[in-house]
């Protein structure tokens, strides 16, 4: 619909609708290339398509989206990459307080794909996308910030992996809800192939994974480290299920409402709970460890 090529960050687009758009190649909504840096204000990306990045597609470009909804988007194409709203290549996009909602695509990454990229979101929802894998986000040789945000009821379909999926990248959560999501393995968040995940004050709760983890799922040398979170109500194949931990890769839990038992696998997990201060009413496992110390 709309191609923004070199704009500079005195450039802003405002107030518009970008809909019905279609693209055999990226961006079926909006195309921004290099350099551009523009910033994209309060517009609604809606009920595009192309073969990757349905709503949107940045390459080399560093732009802003503030108040922005990306909704009803789809990526067609089967391939690595997807997006089913957003394609990121070599970009270093911000999005501020947007909206991520019923974006599909067959390739990964349901509602944003994201490659050699480093990607910003402060306080964005992402809520019903779906995916084969990373039904919400796919950060491929890339890095992924979320601050303030919200991941729910994301759906990876097939023998899908994660509603947040990292394939030798960074993802990092602060102050953020993964809830509701469903995969067969790793269904709140997913890591692969020496990926490095870190939370800090996150709520990882009632997540669903058919066959694997309903909360975290580590592999293939992957680590993961969480500071003063909470794991809750997350199941495996019905049964709880905070995460997986396979052979080679690591977790270590900082002060965290989770229980040793709820995590599998046979990679190294470290429960640190020394000098932690949780709920006056909980009775959780570190509650128990205290008195025995």
């Amino acid at each position: 619909v709309m191609i923004i090529p070199q704009a500079d960050d005195t450039s802003v687009l405002e107030g518009f609708t970008l809909t019905g758009g279609s693209s055999p190649g990226s961006g079926g909504g909006l195309h921004c290339g290099y350099p551009t840096r523009a910033t994209v204000r309060h517009c609604d990306i809606v009920g595009n398509s192309a073969a990757t990045g349905g709503g949107l597609a940045c390459y080399g470009a560093d732009p802003v989206f503030e108040h922005c909804r990306f909704l009803n988007n789809t990526g067609l194409a089967d391939g690595v990459l997807g997006g089913g709203a957003v394609i990121l290549n070599s970009s270093h996009p911000v999005f501020r307080d947007c909206v991520f909602a019923g974006n599909t695509t067959q390739g990964n990454g349901g509602a944003v794909a994201a490659y050699a990229a480093t990607a910003s979101f402060e306080n964005c929802t992402f809520t019903g996308n779906t995916a084969p894998n990373g039904s919400a986000i796919f950060v491929y040789h890339a890095e992924a910030t979320f601050a303030d945000c919200a991941l729910t009821d994301n759906i990876a379909v097939g023998y899908g992996v994660g509603a947040a999926y990292v394939y030798e990248g960074e993802l990092t959560f602060e102050n953020c809800t993964i809830s509701g999501n469903q995969a067969d393995t790793g269904a709140g968040v997913f890591g692969s192939s020496n990926s490095s995940i870190s939370m800090s004050h996150c709520a990882v709760v009632a997540n669903a994974g058919t066959f694997g983890a309903g909360g975290i799922e580590l592999w293939f040398g992957s680590t993961f480290i969480a500071d003063s979170c909470e794991f809750a109500d997350n199941t495996t194949g019905g049964v709880p299920g905070d995460g997986a931990v396979d052979d080679g890769c690591s977790a270590t839990l900082v002060c965290c409402e989770t229980s040793p038992e709820l995590w599998s696998g046979d990679g190294t997990v470290v429960f640190d709970n020394d000098g932690c201060t949780f709920g006056i009413e909980q009775v959780t496992w570190c509650d128990v460890k205290a008195l025995f110390r």
